[in-house]
């Protein structure tokens, strides 16, 4: 996807979002996502999850306790709903047989963690490599794809 830097202003402010500064990569991602769903007025309500695999063109996990107060952590999974009009439509489906013990849990999200360190130490050593170059960057596991156009600010 393209976009162009042009921000809908008025009086010379944003009229959405409002970063602190001089952040410009905020409009943009906030502009690219109303690309997506189809304008700026789609842009309200919806799913963290949605915006992460978005984000990212990874599968997401959402844990949380479940209700039925077996105190397990359960694990739910993005599930999209067909609607043309709708991208961003969709439901947590929990996953049979991944509920966790607190204990179990928090090991997960540990072996979680170093995964996104080394995949965050990754990013920044193919950062670097396309400094000032206009090329494709994709990382392992899908945590950053399409990184072109990179430049030094």
């Amino acid at each position: 996807m393209t976009i162009d830097d042009y921000i809908p202003c008025k009086d010379g402010k944003p009229l959405f979002t409002s970063p602190k500064g001089n952040e410009m990569w905020v409009l943009l991602l906030e502009k690219a996502f109303a690309k997506v769903v189809g304008g700026y007025s789609k842009l309200d309500g919806g799913l963290p999850a949605w915006a992460l695999e978005t984000l990212t063109g990874d599968k997401v996990a959402h844990f949380s306790v479940d209700a039925k107060g077996s105190g397990k952590w359960q694990k739910s999974t993005l599930v999209h709903l067909e609607d043309a009009q709708n991208l961003r439509k969709c439901g947590l489906q929990p996953v049979q047989g991944e509920a966790y013990s607190t204990h179990d849990f928090f090991d997960l999200l540990e072996a979680y963690e170093a995964q996104v360190r080394f995949y965050a130490y990754e990013a920044q050593v193919r950062f670097y490599e396309v400094l000032g170059h206009r090329r494709q960057c994709t990382l392992r596991g899908g945590l950053l794809k399409g990184l072109s156009r990179v430049r030094a600010i």
